[in-house]
């Protein structure tokens, strides 16, 4: 992992890690990580910047708006389904079903 290499470079200056936001999110996923994100990286920059998108598919989730959403979501407990291609984004699924209104 890229990660852990960085982690035990030599501290001189010459070793640059440019990573996702799961990096930090992943100490949370995984029991032995090989790094620690708080003690062992040093933030220097934010090179890109990414925003979230929700979408539905329209043939299978009759809504047109998240209070929509959350109210289908909520009537059908268990049988709503998501996916993400990052682990962040798994993080804001899993806490946009915890904090959604009743």
């Amino acid at each position: 992992m890229a990660a852990q290499s960085v982690a035990r470079a030599a501290p001189d200056g010459h070793t640059i890690l440019f990573g996702p936001a799961s990096i930090a999110v992943n100490v949370h996923l995984y029991k032995n990580l090989g790094y620690d994100p708080l003690k062992d990286f040093t933030p220097v920059t934010t090179a890109v910047s990414t925003g979230f998108v929700l979408l539905v598919n329209p043939e299978t989730t009759p809504v047109k708006s998240v209070a929509e959403l959350t109210r289908y979501i909520k009537a059908r407990p268990g049988r709503a389904a998501y996916g993400s291609g990052m682990a962040s984004g798994q993080v804001a699924g899993d806490l946009y079903l915890r904090l959604a209104p009743n």
